[in-house]
């Protein structure tokens, strides 16, 4: 995730440079929303994997308390 943001991040100074190019500003907005929208898709899903990988850690912890009484029975 760092080095998506990383990279969005050099990509936004590189369009932002173009801006007294000969680069309509319209696509210059358009391209950077666009960059705005890949991130937050990107955070949405690295969020959803932790909490997903945090499901399974605890489903993993409960079986394994589960085996462990039932082996004391």
């Amino acid at each position: 995730m760092q080095h998506l943001k990383e990279v969005i991040s050099e990509v936004r100074k590189a369009v932002t440079m173009l801006k007294p190019k000969q680069v309509a500003d319209d696509h210059l907005t358009a391209y950077l929303k666009a960059l705005d929208r890949v991130q937050l898709f990107a955070q949405e899903k690295w969020s959803n994997m932790l909490t997903s990988s945090d499901q399974i850690d605890r489903r993993a912890r409960l079986i394994e308390q589960h085996l462990i009484a039932k082996e004391r029975a």
